[in-house]
């Protein structure tokens, strides 16, 4: 056994892929429903960190797992995150978060009185709890200056032994609210407006317009009256077909084809006058074809698809946008990614036209621009380096975590600066989001387990308790307070919970339970303000309140 160990503490790379090995297997178990998922890497590089100290993955590659997850994480989340600010929600979802921090950080301050704990284990404690190490740096750079350097361990081993506690009890109070609140996460996102779950199918119906409401309006006014997101097909008017453009009008008795979901197609039949029994999207293909084509053009990317103008430069129209494992109806300010599959309707001497527009390359489509990837990386983590200074002569910095995500959201965002894509295929931003939790999962699992044996007992209940204690109240606070008060869906809360923890394997542990992306964007719409008021909290702590 010795040789062992002694291989896998002179090679880290080898020993990574051997925690990864033994925790990805764990994450897939499932007890009462509920999986880990990726986050059981981290306990498994506790248990090697336990086995033997010398375990220890070194902080460079923990560090950049963390910084490629969060990076295409902000890439990924940008679309929903700004978008989530024009409605409101964000502001009220950021605010949840911060009065559940200062609320933490106010219960932190009495735990650690109660307990005579002292500053630095106070700041530690919170930042364990909270799970952010960010907060634990700027913890360490305040007290340099307030007391002996000799204390910093304090802090330090507050924060390892209340770590655990800060990333399972979110996690048992997640399970336990979604119980309490008798909540199905899969029918709760269904229920929620404009969501669509992955994989569901689009319907594709065929109405007589008979109402004379609906005559001479456009598919915009339509579409506008009625509220609902659908995609205009052909029009069968006089045994002609037409494909409708931003300008085409209907008549009486036309027969229009719309593609969407089953609850926004019904209020169109209401709307429109009847559903027919003729579906002329099978009819007519001696004129029309409907072939689907991967969007690997480049120049596409970051443009809405009322540019491209294809009803009258081609006379086509698209008709539903796969991504990933769902699928999308179009409209006019959609923006396609690389990897896209769009399905078109046109003529068929124009597909070899389209082709061209669309790219319709597998391989390219998959591909991502990685000098852009590089440089928008390195601009992140240059963003984390940056001091931000505050009144009372505090200063912080983002750190590797903040850094990454802000320019993630930022550059996703804006998806290209002149021929650089930002923004990256589904299926490679997924591979990329999962190599990056794997790999800081085991290397901050084997560095919280290595220090845990050298800990008294009493010391280890302590934390572990004071932790737990302070993470329960605060993961109810935002779930209790959310749900009931604020009306927020269990599936938004879930990343909620996960972005004002700033931790990722809960991120993790929400998406596994929920089925979608849900708990990924709300995530990304508070991390930012919780990752720095986490880092302010903490040096606060330490020179206004202890």
């Amino acid at each position: 056994m010795r040789p062992f160990l002694d291989l896998l503490a002179s090679n880290p790379l080898i020993l990574l892929f051997a925690v990864a090995a033994v925790g990805v297997p764990i994450g897939k178990l499932r007890a009462g429903g509920a999986t880990l998922g990726f986050s059981a890497v981290l306990f498994a590089g506790m248990g090697f960190g336990m086995w033997d100290p010398r375990l220890r993955i070194p902080d460079h590659i923990t560090n950049l797992g963390l910084a490629i997850f969060l990076y295409c994480l902000g890439i990924a989340s940008a679309p929903g995150f700004f978008a989530a600010f024009k409605g409101g929600s964000a502001l009220r979802q950021n605010l949840l978060a911060a009065g559940a921090l200062l609320i933490g950080a106010v219960v932190c301050v009495l735990l650690g009185r109660v307990a005579g704990l002292s500053a630095l284990q106070t700041a530690g404690l919170f930042s364990g709890a909270g799970t952010n190490a960010s907060s634990l740096a700027a913890a360490f750079d305040q007290a340099r200056a307030v007391h002996a350097p000799g204390q910093l361990g304090d802090a330090a081993v507050a924060y390892a032994l209340s770590f655990p506690a800060g990333i399972l009890m979110p996690m048992v109070v997640f399970f336990a609210m979604q119980r309490w609140f008798k909540v199905d996460l899969q029918k709760e996102a269904a229920a929620l407006p404009g969501y669509r779950a992955p994989g569901e199918a689009l319907e594709v119906w065929t109405f007589r317009v008979i109402n004379e409401s609906a005559v001479g309006l456009t598919k915009r006014e339509i579409l506008a009256k009625t509220q609902v997101l659908a995609a205009m097909g052909r029009i069968l008017r006089k045994a002609v077909y037409l494909v409708p453009t931003a300008k085409t009008r209907l008549e009486l008795n036309d027969l229009v084809v719309f593609i969407g979901a089953q609850a926004d197609l019904q209020c169109l039949e209401a709307f429109l006058g009847e559903r027919s029994p003729h579906e002329i999207h099978r009819r007519g293909l001696e004129a029309f074809e409907d072939f689907g084509l991967f969007v690997s053009n480049a120049a596409l990317i970051g443009r809405p698809l009322r540019e491209l103008k294809l009803p009258s430069r081609h006379e086509a129209i698209i008709s539903r946008v796969r991504r990933g494992d769902q699928n999308l109806v179009p409209h006019g300010e959609m923006r396609l990614e690389l990897g896209d599959r769009v399905w078109v309707i046109a003529h068929r001497e124009s597909r070899k036209v389209l082709s061209a527009i669309f790219g319709d390359s597998y391989r390219a489509s998959s591909e991502g621009d990685f000098l852009a990837f590089s440089l928008g990386l390195a601009a992140g983590l240059l963003l984390g380096l940056v001091p931000i200074r505050l009144p009372g002569n505090l200063t912080f910095h983002l750190g590797i975590s903040g850094g990454a995500l802000l320019m993630g959201l930022l550059l996703g965002r804006f998806t290209r600066i002149g021929s650089w894509v930002f923004s990256m295929p589904f299926a490679t931003s997924v591979v990329l989001r999962q190599l990056g939790l794997v790999v800081f999962f085991a290397g901050a699992g084997t560095a919280a387990g290595a220090s845990l044996p050298r800990i008294p007992l009493s010391t280890l209940l302590l934390f572990l308790a004071l932790g737990a204690l302070l993470t329960a109240i605060s993961s109810f606070l935002v779930l209790w307070w959310g749900y009931r008060r604020m009306k927020l869906s269990l599936n938004t809360l879930g990343g909620l919970l996960a972005g004002t923890q700033t931790q990722s394997s809960l991120l993790d542990f929400a998406t596994k339970q929920s089925g979608n992306e849900l708990p990924a964007h709300s995530y990304a719409v508070v991390y930012p303000l919780a990752t720095v008021l986490k880092i302010v909290l903490a040096q606060v702590l330490l020179v206004r309140f202890l």
